[in-house]
């Protein structure tokens, strides 16, 4: 290995079943919206998006990240196949640019139809989310193309052990990616969240005043005073899990790459850095698992389909009646 064995071990055990996680979850967020009708909406196109551009990421650069760890000449082998790197860093550079635009509209899309549900139908019809979708793709070759072109450059990055643009070529490039790739996201997402949740709690807000004013010298039951907070709270946490993961995945890696233009950060940060980024596509499909209901009932239904084709390929006698009655009602649920 070009690491030494503590930094590398962690990396690999962390690294390969991430990607293997990615990859599946990925996929499952793929079958959840094909099943469930609920998700069949204008801004799941920015999911499917976002679901396609993570299994790139677990699936292309996941494997060449542990090649470029455990081959003893790593990075012989990529510098001695300069278009493979050049292709494997372009597909990188797309793939993460593309994902992370598609979390930005996610959320704005968001604060479109619950702050603006009149416009919504307008602004994020199905046709405007597949051209915005398609868009972000758009971004990302553009994004990647100076790289191509002299700006900057692909390299086998001694220290991320990756092909990837090399961020000591040119700084006003690594400015330009990392504000397109994860600041303007980072901006967008605050934005929307931020707004959405005081666009909700004044709601709640003006519904108890509304209530009170209905019923003078009655004041609103504490049932539905716990109601409104409870709803407040639980949409307080899904928009704080959402935004931390987030920057939690892409920060450290983002300020990396603009305060050690010089290399002088050791072989370890810059590493972990990445693998912190790339965790994000595995992290996605958890997220939304966790925090979306419509999300958890389509992983449900699509348990539920594998496990019954799974029992008919044993025959009708390999399923118990009790089982296959529990599964029913969860799927009609």
């Amino acid at each position: 290995m070009e690491a030494v064995p503590h930094v590398s071990i962690p990396y690999l055990t962390i690294l390969g079943p991430a990607a293997v996680v990615g990859s599946l979850g990925n996929v499952a967020v793929l079958s959840a919206i094909l099943l469930n009708h609920n998700l069949h909406k204008p801004q799941s196109v920015f999911l499917v998006s976002l679901a396609i551009a993570d299994i790139i990421v677990t699936n292309v650069m996941d494997p060449l990240s542990v090649i470029g760890e455990c081959m003893v000449e790593g990075r012989g082998f990529f510098e001695s196949r300069p278009v493979l790197c050049d292709i494997a860093a372009v597909i990188c550079v797309v793939a993460c640019v593309a994902a992370l635009l598609n979390i930005g509209a996610i959320s704005f899309t968001q604060y479109i139809f619950i702050c603006h549900p009149h416009q919504a139908k307008t602004i994020c019809s199905t046709r405007n989310c597949a051209l915005m979708a398609l868009f972000f793709w758009v971004v990302g070759t553009a994004v990647a193309l100076p790289t191509l072109l002299g700006w900057s450059n692909n390299v086998y990055d001694h220290k991320m052990l990756e092909c990837i643009w090399d961020r000591t070529h040119s700084f006003s490039y690594t400015v330009f990616y990392t504000s397109v790739a994860v600041f303007g996201p980072l901006v967008l997402i605050s934005f929307s969240y931020v707004r959405i949740y005081r666009h909700v709690t004044l709601v709640k807000k003006r519904i108890g005043q509304q209530q009170q004013a209905d019923a003078p010298g009655k004041n609103m039951s504490q049932p539905s005073k716990d109601k409104l907070r409870n709803d407040a709270i639980r949409l307080a946490k899904t928009l704080f899990i959402i935004f931390i993961v987030f920057a939690v995945c892409w920060m450290p890696y983002s300020v990396l790459v603009l305060i050690d233009y010089d290399d002088r950060f050791p072989h370890e940060v810059h590493l972990y850095a990445l693998l912190l980024a790339h965790l994000h596509a595995t992290a996605d499909p958890i997220v939304y698992g966790i925090t979306n209901k419509h999300f958890q009932d389509g992983y449900r239904k699509l348990l539920y389909v594998l496990t019954c084709k799974k029992f008919a390929s044993l025959g009708p006698r390999a399923v118990p009646s009790s089982v296959a009655m529990e599964n029913s009602a969860r799927f009609t649920r």
